[in-house]
């Protein structure tokens, strides 16, 4: 049997070395081997996913999750529950919703020549998130 050990201290230092990814080359390596333990833990988490469903759907068909002491499994769905291929048939359940969206590009060019935002307009606030990705290599 294979033997999952994770030195905790270690990947906190990895986390710390990889933080001098500014500065010190040789940090990229740490970097690269935190995105790879991670790349590791996802794809076994989806294949232990895959077996509890397997494990669950042989009990009862319509398995629909499992709780745990301090962990749940449970399907959840996302997006719409329905949808419309006729327009005119189904036009008696559907709502039609209207809304405005800024053109930036718009504002931009307005800003550029004026200096200013156009009444109305105002500045959203964004959250700014630094974002970690193995580069693909090309042979």
């Amino acid at each position: 049997m294979n033997e999952i050990v994770i030195k905790i201290d270690e990947v906190k230092n990895l986390s710390k070395e990889g933080g001098k990814f500014v500065f010190k080359r040789d940090a990229e390596e740490q970097l690269n081997k935190l995105l790879e333990l991670q790349e590791f833990i996802n794809e076994q988490v989806e294949i232990a996913k895959k077996a509890i469903i397997e494990a669950g759907t042989a009990i009862d068909e319509d398995f629909s999750g499992a709780i745990g002491e301090n962990i749940s499994a449970n399907y959840r769905y996302y997006g719409d529950r329905y949808g419309y291929n006729n327009v005119h048939t189904a036009k008696p359940f559907l709502k039609e919703i209207t809304f405005y969206k800024v053109d930036p590009e718009k504002i931009d060019n307005y800003l550029e020549e004026v200096g200013e935002l156009p009444e109305g307009v105002v500045f959203k606030e964004r959250t700014k998130s630094l974002s970690i990705k193995k580069l693909q290599k090309v042979d």
